[in-house]
């Protein structure tokens, strides 16, 4: 049997600072979502899952 990880989502605190870091550590291509999240996406022609950062709405 095979599994496949499609996506990790990570609560975080500071929405815009884990952004800046995982894109620019993963080289993914940044989706904003109106609700607090961002969704980060691998570059096209290069396999990977997306990682949803989702904020928490506490510190960390």
């Amino acid at each position: 049997m095979t599994a496949h990880v499609a996506q990790y989502t990570l609560d975080i605190g500071d929405l815009d600072r884990m952004v800046d870091f995982w894109s620019a550590a993963l080289g993914y291509t940044v989706g904003r979502g109106d609700d607090g999240s961002a969704k980060l996406y691998p570059p096209p022609g290069r396999p990977g899952p997306t990682v949803w950062l989702q904020g928490s709405g506490t510190p960390s």
